[in-house]
């Protein structure tokens, strides 16, 4: 019924298909009646079908990956969120949640599943995740932040603590910010109000140079998230 469902509102409102984000099937079961619910849309339709895959291979175990290869057009690879405040009781700091040493392992874990990689689109992302540091003489990655929930301020645009847009990152102003590159990480490292809160993202340059990288190595293309996080603070 709900394949049904799917199938009448794309034809109702003639878009061009569907794009299913669930993280994630919690046992072999729920994977393979996930590929049965891609199966049961394309045997209605011819529209595009599609699904958002998580990049670490533990959030992966369950996906059927091979089989959903024969029912999907493409899948997009969320390159992104590696970290985030969630990762407070773990005890590992703060980090690049966009680390391109990361997004590197996580294309070659899904090389090796077999699927075709030109379905593959990988994750660009515009934005940080962003901390309140426990002390201000440590900022490098690694280092402790305040928790469980995030002490870091909130962006004009975002709104939301442990989250800037770049925008809201760049509206800051200058003489309250310092702002450094990584190389390993591709990432740019800032710190802000008097040094108290850390944000780490990709930047403009860096993502165009990740984005002429998937295509090298023979992906299908790549996918941001987010576009309305490139709207202006003001």
């Amino acid at each position: 019924k709900f394949s049904t469902n799917i199938v009448n509102f794309i034809q109702q409102y003639k878009l061009d298909g569907v794009h299913l984000d669930w993280e994630f099937p919690g046992t072999t079961t729920e994977g393979a009646n996930y590929n049965l619910l891609f199966k049961a849309i394309k045997s209605k339709m011819s529209t595009l079908v599609s699904i958002a895959l998580p990049p670490s291979d533990y959030s992966l175990r369950y996906f059927p990956l091979k089989d959903l290869d024969k029912n999907m057009d493409y899948f997009i690879l969320m390159n992104y969120d590696y970290y985030g405040q969630w990762d407070y009781t773990m005890n590992i700091g703060v980090g690049c949640h966009v680390d391109k040493t990361v997004t590197v392992e996580s294309i070659e874990m899904i090389v090796k599943s077999g699927i075709n990689t030109k379905k593959l689109y990988g994750g660009v992302a515009n934005y940080a995740r962003t901390f309140k540091l426990k002390s201000t003489s440590c900022t490098g990655f690694g280092c402790a932040f305040t928790g469980p929930t995030s002490g870091a301020i909130k962006g004009k645009l975002t709104n939301y603590a442990g989250f800037m847009s770049e925008n809201e990152l760049l509206a800051i102003n200058k003489s309250d910010r310092t702002r450094w590159s990584d190389a390993n990480s591709h990432c740019d490292i800032m710190t802000y109000e008097k040094g108290t809160n850390w944000a780490a993202w990709m930047k403009a340059a860096e993502r165009t140079n990740l984005i002429q990288w998937y295509q090298q190595i023979g992906l299908g293309g790549s996918a941001l998230w987010a576009i309305n996080y490139d709207l202006p603070v003001n």
